[in-house]
């Protein structure tokens, strides 16, 4: 027996031991049976997750895979969520969607924190302006810019004309890409206050503290706060700065540690990225102290997030290694390091685990 709810842009539909959500348009979302969840992602990504061992899993669909999935999907749904519920090929229709959400972007999305999956992306700026750390290649063939004003309207009345009602179901606005909000502050507020004044929703982007620090003050931030931004996302990686050196991280850490707690003082809160098996095997310890130190002197609080990452070695990274030495750690050795720094960590901010593989939005 099939139970139905439809709210907030969202149809869920509960059919014995079987979940399905899609959002108003009839786009699939999860999909929960048989002891696994998928969840399809606006780009048409499938991702798996279940348990093994307790040990939570990520396994992403190739096309054949997905499609079969999307199949069994609307073998159950096409009745409720569509009027006409012929048999069609709804993978070509799920495709076809995430074709016109990358033409509104002119580029797939990067990245986005795992509590912004649910987020209305607005691409303010494209790329990276640092665009040299070692162990990311999200954004190397990318040429930084800014969205002009004009550019930036036209892009929220497509998003829109995408989501359709499904937009109730989005909870927040993420402003993309790579720390977004380093733009001049009078530029900044001015698209904030357009962005808060369509949605009414809390503001949330990625920023980092080796460049933001020299362009934002205290009373930019509050200006911020003031226009809708609620959390920033900080890639800290490491407070041990051999650590960071090998990231090609140009973080002071002293500098650091005053910065985010200046962000502090305005009221906005911040999500703190730690790096798994950053350094390797050879600064596995210095990586712990160094980032356990460098949180104890963070004025952290309940509406903060620790996100512990673990590294995910591209190329670049394993050049790099080479060179200086560095062995990585084993899947093993990476989870004693999460749990010595779940262990260590004595703050008020939540502690959670974050998969760059299901980062995806």
């Amino acid at each position: 027996m099939s139970f139905i709810l439809k709210n907030n842009g969202l149809i869920k539909i509960s059919d014995n031991n079987e979940v399905l959500v899609a959002d108003a348009e009839g786009r699939m979302m999860y999909y929960s049976f048989d002891n696994a969840t998928y969840r399809r992602t606006l780009q048409n990504i499938f991702l798996k997750t279940y348990f093994v061992n307790h040990k939570r899993m990520v396994y992403q669909l190739n096309e054949n895979e997905s499609r079969d999935i999307a199949k069994r999907f609307y073998e159950k749904t096409r009745n409720i969520l569509f009027k006409d519920s012929a048999e069609r090929d709804f993978y070509g229709y799920l495709k076809s969607s995430s074709e016109k959400m990358e033409n509104i972007y002119g580029s797939s999305i990067p990245i986005v924190p795992p509590d912004q999956y649910f987020s209305i992306y607005i691409r303010i700026t494209n790329g990276c302006s640092w665009n040299k750390c070692v162990f990311c290649d999200l954004y190397k063939n990318q040429k930084y810019s800014v969205v002009d004003f004009s550019s930036l309207k036209k892009e929220i009345n497509e998003i829109n004309n995408y989501f359709g009602d499904s937009i109730m179901a989005r909870k927040s606005v993420f402003l993309g890409d790579a720390n977004a909000i380093n733009i001049n502050n009078n530029v900044l507020i001015e698209y904030l206050k357009y962005i808060h004044e369509v949605y009414n929703l809390d503001i949330y982007s990625f920023m980092d503290v080796f460049t933001t620090d020299k362009t934002k003050k205290l009373n930019d931030f509050i200006q911020m706060r003031a226009n809708g931004v609620k959390r920033l996302y900080i890639g800290l990686e490491s407070g041990n700065e051999n650590v960071l050196k090998l990231l090609n991280k140009n973080i002071d850490v002293n500098n650091a540690i005053n910065f985010i707690n200046t962000v502090k003082s305005s009221g906005i809160n911040v999500g703190i990225i730690i790096l798994i098996g950053a350094g390797g095997v050879k600064n596995y310890h210095n990586h712990v102290r160094g980032t356990v130190n460098f949180i104890k002197k963070l004025s952290l609080d309940r509406g903060d997030i620790i996100y512990l990452s673990r590294l995910v070695e591209y190329d670049e990274y394993q050049k790099n290694s080479s060179i200086n030495g560095i062995v990585s750690l084993t899947s093993d050795e990476g989870e004693s390091q999460v749990q010595e720094f779940k262990k260590l960590l004595n703050t008020d901010a939540k502690i959670a685990e974050y998969d760059i593989k299901e980062a995806l939005y």
